[in-house]
């Protein structure tokens, strides 16, 4: 059991090897004098103070990003509705153009079928067939 444990140790200082190295540092500059316990406090309360400033700007951040999102979420689905609702308009403004143009045609050539199915067919891009 205890050489699952110095692996484990191993493994934890091969990634966090600063973390000793950091606290011994500080215990001799403080054993020695150089350093006081209260300037390393206020060196860490300012880190600490600085750091939950910029969660706090992500976290913002990262707000007005997903409201924008909404917003334009939104506005692609008010787009799209218009878009239908002139293509529905544009579609039947153009079926009921096409009929007039029909009956204009139908008028013209009531007495010759002949002559209304080939204008018709010229018309439409289709092939008449006699």
């Amino acid at each position: 059991m205890s050489w699952l444990v110095a692996k484990k140790i191993w493994a934890w200082l091969k990634v966090y090897w600063y973390v000793p190295i950091i606290l011994i540092l500080v215990t001799l500059l403080i054993l020695f004098g150089i350093a006081d316990i209260d300037d390393i406090d206020n060196i860490l309360e300012k880190k600490r103070e600085a750091h939950q400033k910029e969660i706090q700007i992500i976290e913002e951040n990262q707000k007005k990003s997903e409201e924008e999102k909404i917003k334009n979420v939104e506005k692609y689905v008010e787009t799209i509705k218009v878009i239908e609702k002139n293509y529905a308009k544009t579609e039947t403004d153009l079926k009921q153009k096409e009929k007039k143009e029909i009956k204009k045609i139908i008028t013209k050539y009531e007495d010759s079928p002949e002559s209304l199915g080939k204008e018709i067919a010229e018309k439409y891009g289709w092939e008449y067939v006699e």
